[in-house]
């Protein structure tokens, strides 16, 4: 579905199996011989929300702008489109340079929409979307919900939290159902100007201190490779830097913390307003999901069953 400039647009699920949704932001430019680039892009302006609405309760999947979301999907989702789009058709003195820009937000496990249920995905093009190199009328942003197949144990959710500028010392609970923490920052492009000291972790199955270099060590080498880009000379170059995954789970219920605190200790100074936050993709564990889960579970292996030549 496209959303151009100023519009809000909806898509609704009431049967099926989703696991995220595609954005495609196409931008195009206002002149000719202009070169284009993300920065022409403002992401905090395109607002998304999805929430569920099961059993006449509603529950928030995420809502929030794609600046966050779309860092977030590409640090733990490996997609470095996000962070620095395709050239399309290159600028010439005749000719209006355009690009895309491409993200897949994850929700990091499936929701299986059915019976009552209903899935509403919302996406917001604000009025500054889109920078004064490009062409307000032609450019937009596509979204679409990404079927999936897989079962709903838990019902995802990402929640971000913003860290306070100059802040520095702050205390964060993300609750049950914790499968993956990362903290984002936006301004800083190296590791010298460090803007996290220390973290403390506590949950029911993991307690940690760690320091700044802890948590980078543990980034580049135990969880996810930084968001990256390459030079016209073909080197590598770090996105981001001080972005890390600070949990990451394994797709297994035992690996997903509940009761999650953390304490985070900041270089005051080098905390800068709106460029920082944590943001937990977590699940929602219910009775009726688990029997939900453990049926469809058990028709499954069935069916696997009997297509195998087995008895059922």
């Amino acid at each position: 579905m496209i959303v151009n400039r100023g519009e809000t647009k909806s898509i609704k699920v009431s049967n099926g199996t989703i696991d995220g949704i595609l954005f495609n932001v196409y931008m195009y430019a206002a002149a000719n011989n202009t070169t284009l680039t993300v920065a022409d892009l403002n992401p905090q302006e395109i607002s998304v929300k999805a929430e569920l609405t099961r059993s006449k309760r509603v529950i928030q999947i995420c809502n929030d702008n794609l600046k966050v979301l779309g860092l977030f999907s590409a640090k733990n989702y490996g997609l470095t489109d996000w962070a620095v789009g395709h050239t399309l058709t290159p600028h010439g003195v005749s000719t209006k340079e355009d690009m895309i820009a491409l993200c897949f937000l994850s929700f990091g496990g499936c929701v299986n929409a059915k019976d009552d249920d209903e899935l509403v995905i919302q996406a917001v093009c604000g009025r500054g979307t889109f920078g004064a190199a490009l062409d307000q009328a032609v450019s937009y942003v596509e979204f679409n919900e990404r079927i999936a197949i897989g079962i709903e144990r838990g019902t995802p959710q990402i929640i971000a939290q913003v860290v306070q500028a100059n802040i520095t010392n702050e205390k964060y609970s993300f609750g049950d159902g914790v499968g993956r923490l990362t903290f984002l920052n936006f301004d800083q492009t190296g590791i010298a100007t460090q803007v996290i000291n220390t973290l403390q972790l506590a949950s029911d199955k993991l307690q940690a201190s760690v320091n700044f270099y802890d948590i980078f060590n543990m980034d580049k080498n135990v969880f996810t490779s930084p968001v990256i880009q390459y030079s016209a000379a073909g080197q590598q170059l770090s996105l981001y830097p001080q972005t890390f995954t600070l949990y990451a789970w394994h797709g297994g219920r035992m690996d997903v913390l509940d009761n999650v605190f953390v304490n985070a200790s900041y270089n005051s100074a080098n905390v800068n307003a709106s460029q920082n936050y944590l943001v937990a993709q977590k699940f929602l564990f219910t009775p009726e999901l688990t029997a939900r889960a453990a049926a469809l579970t058990a028709k499954h292996l069935e069916a696997n069953h009997s297509k195998a030549g087995g008895e059922a």
